[in-house]
């Protein structure tokens, strides 16, 4: 019989730099533990399988993956995988602009006992919510639930990685807020914890983040040499997420620019990327800036279309969270 723990073990190690050979030994890894009768190892090897797969933005079947390891959970006792599985079916939910199954997922990541879910998927829940505050552009709010995250993984070796997103997160919210310098802070702490822990779709996103922070300084020069470096990684490990939303930016710094024919190249390649993943939230921005494009060449038509798609995606984000869940989610701050 195989013992099937140091392959496990090594697709941990390689999920967030080598991602697709970690899903190839994934999808061996179950097949393996199902000849063996192994649920556990099997119920694992799904869940690496489907946060594998929704590095690659294909959270459908990514989420059919992780659903089939919580319905293993059901029958043999999985631990603190059940915890690990609810929180990366949240981000799957979260991706595609589902904000309220989101809200519930990670919501009950908090909720689960500490047999359940390990102090890592408490901090990631804490981040989650943040982004998911962030999205219905509530700003300050969410970044309360990113300095909690941040508090909880100082000084704690096993949650750099985590220190790291928490950390990300806070400078973005600050970039909205308009409060910039605190936001190159953010980052620049970031960055060394990221590369360290090797994973290069926080590294691409920090390079995004850090281009958004120099066009809204009006350096749109040294914002593309950032983005040309996102854009890189993100292409490198299939991470279609990290590229369209690093081509939004792109086509925002060449409209700053006056270089409207690469506008339209990126932000037509971000809108159809957006698309094919269902992830509403980009498909809006990239809307948003088609729009603005057309409205610079004169195109009243194309502009109108492309607003009111904006506009009605937009709502559609925004109007998914009830007053009650905002009140749950304050609670679980204050706990």
């Amino acid at each position: 019989m195989t013992d099937l723990r140091p392959l496990l073990d090594r697709i941990r190690r390689i999920i967030l730099s080598q991602t697709v050979e970690a899903m190839a030994q994934a999808g061996q890894a179950r097949e393996l533990a199902r000849q063996q009768a192994r649920p556990r190892d099997e119920a694992e090897a799904l869940l690496l399988h489907g946060q594998a797969m929704l590095a690659f933005g294909r959270f459908e079947k990514g989420r059919t993956a992780l659903l089939a390891a919580l319905e293993i959970g059901r029958s043999v006792e999985i631990g603190i995988l059940h915890g690990e599985t609810l929180q990366q079916i949240a981000r799957s939910y979260y991706a595609q602009g589902d904000y309220d199954r989101t809200a519930e997922c990670w919501l009950a990541c908090l909720d689960l006992p500490d047999t359940l879910a390990g102090e890592e998927v408490r901090c990631q829940a804490h981040i989650g919510l943040g982004q998911l505050l962030y999205a219905q552009e509530q700003f300050e709010a969410a970044l309360a639930h990113h300095h909690h995250a941040v508090r909880l993984t100082t000084e704690q070796s096993t949650l750099v990685l985590y220190h790291a997103a928490a950390l990300i997160n806070v400078g973005a919210d600050l970039l909205q807020l308009g409060r910039y310098d605190e936001a190159e802070a953010a980052f620049d702490r970031a960055l060394p914890l990221t590369r360290h822990s090797q994973h290069v779709e926080h590294e691409a996103e920090i390079y995004g983040l850090q281009a958004q922070l120099r066009l809204a300084r009006g350096d749109a020069e040294r914002a593309q040499q950032q983005l040309r470096v996102a854009l890189k990684l993100s292409r490198l490990h299939g991470n279609d997420w990290g590229e369209a939303f690093n081509l939004i930016t792109l086509g925002r710094c060449n409209l700053a620019g006056g270089d409207y024919d690469h506008a339209r190249e990126a932000l037509e390649q971000a809108l159809a990327l957006s698309e094919a993943m269902g992830t509403a939230s980009l498909a809006a921005r990239a809307h948003q800036g088609l729009a603005e494009l057309a409205e610079r060449l004169g195109h009243a038509a194309d502009a109108q279309r492309h607003l009111e798609r904006f506009r009605t995606l937009r709502e559609q984000l925004l109007g998914q969270l009830s007053a009650a869940r905002f009140a749950t989610m304050e609670l679980r701050l204050a706990s």
